[in-house]
């Protein structure tokens, strides 16, 4: 759901300790837009929100998610266009404002092209591993440290973003800059270290079974990165299979906990916004309580036990402390394998939309109609 629709945070979170006490309920109100009717949601075509002439909103500035959400515009098309250059050729020839990311390959035509503007309205957010720790081989902790060694960090990023500004290497957990962000990282550097990898791998006795690592073929954001990913792996002496998927059939095979060969899974590399992985709390990937827990179903009591101590205290300096050794404790059971920092720009036709918001993602509020 887009974030035309923001809700306030649930009533849970203001009974965690530093947040402020829990506020009455709200009355119940709307959206600044309304959810599409059938006529307005065509799969695979596009998406119709309106906008709700029975919002009220704030009587302030807009400030990301925050502030007065007004909408300018009668609606908002959300036109489907899943090839790269078909989604660019449409913003040059008019036919749609905003193409929301674009790959790395298009940035120099972008760039010189006086009819569409790169604006940076989106933070970084970490590229991230995630391991099946159901099915073998990475149900095996030294097979999931031997994966997580051969990791090169500068070369994946570079693959897959191209120019410097538009990525940077950071092996926390956390996104780099916020505050539990941490260098200490135990064994992994975010640089190939294949003799130790293929020590474990003998080790662990792996028998060369094909490791299955699935590729969104239409998410232009991580299409380079398993490739790249899975080159590294066979360098080490892993067999990979990459098999390319569109991101649809990805996030609904990724609830598979059947084997590669019956319709499962091994690895995959996600994206997430900066904000959520600023914490353990809102962190998804970053839990350890099986399957109740994120895709991959890693199950650690230890991780889940640090969390909760992390949760339950209000001293920032023990919470400091807490997510560094939750870091740790990730890391060393291969929960996850951060890749690194990355971002995409938003491409706009000049002088045809303003008022596009810094944000997590982008707001259609705040945004006129030139």
């Amino acid at each position: 759901m887009p974030p035309c629709f923001a809700t306030p945070a649930p009533p849970r979170c203001a009974r965690w300790p530093g947040f402020p006490p829990a506020a009455p309920a709200p009355k119940p109100c709307c959206a600044p837009c309304r959810l599409p009717t059938w006529e307005d949601y065509r799969p695979g075509d596009r998406v119709v929100y309106r906008r709700n002439p029975a919002y009220a909103p704030r009587k302030e500035p807009a400030s990301g998610l925050a502030g007065g959400k007004v909408v300018h515009v009668d609606r908002v098309e959300w036109v489907f266009l899943r090839d790269p250059q078909t989604q660019v050729n449409a913003l040059l020839n008019g036919e749609v404002d905003i193409v929301e990311t674009v790959p790395a390959s298009h940035y120099p035509q972008l760039r010189t092209d006086n009819r569409v503007q790169m604006v940076d309205i989106m933070p970084a957010g970490p590229f991230t591993v995630i391991y099946n720790h159901k099915v073998p081989p990475f149900n095996d902790a030294r097979v999931r440290k031997a994966a997580m060694l051969v990791i090169n960090q500068e070369a994946m990023l570079r693959a897959q973003a191209t120019y410097r500004d538009f990525y940077k290497p950071c092996t926390s957990v956390y996104l780099c800059g916020s505050p539990y962000a941490s260098e200490q990282t135990g064994f992994f550097t975010g640089k190939p270290q294949f003799e130790q990898a293929r020590k474990l791998l003998k080790e662990a006795g792996y028998d060369g079974k094909p490791v299955v690592i699935m590729l969104p073929g239409d998410a232009p954001a991580l299409s380079r990165l398993p490739v790249v990913y899975g080159q590294l792996l066979r360098q080490a002496g892993f067999n990979v299979d990459v098999q390319a998927t569109d991101w649809s059939t990805l996030i609904t095979r990724r609830t598979k906990k059947d084997l590669p060969e019956n319709g499962g899974w091994n690895a995959f590399i996600t994206f997430w916004g900066g904000v959520d992985a600023s914490s353990p709390v809102t962190y998804s990937p970053l839990t350890g309580n099986g399957e109740r827990g994120y895709f991959g179903w890693a199950e650690d009591a230890e991780l889940e036990a640090l969390k909760t101590r992390f949760i339950e205290t209000a001293d920032a300096a023990q919470r400091k402390d807490l997510a560094t050794r939750i870091q740790l404790r990730a890391i060393e059971s291969g929960v996850l394998a951060p890749v690194g920092e990355g971002k995409a720009p938003t491409v706009v036709r000049r002088g045809a939309v303003s008022g596009l918001l810094p944000a997590p993602a982008v707001l259609y509020w705040n945004v006129r109609k030139e």
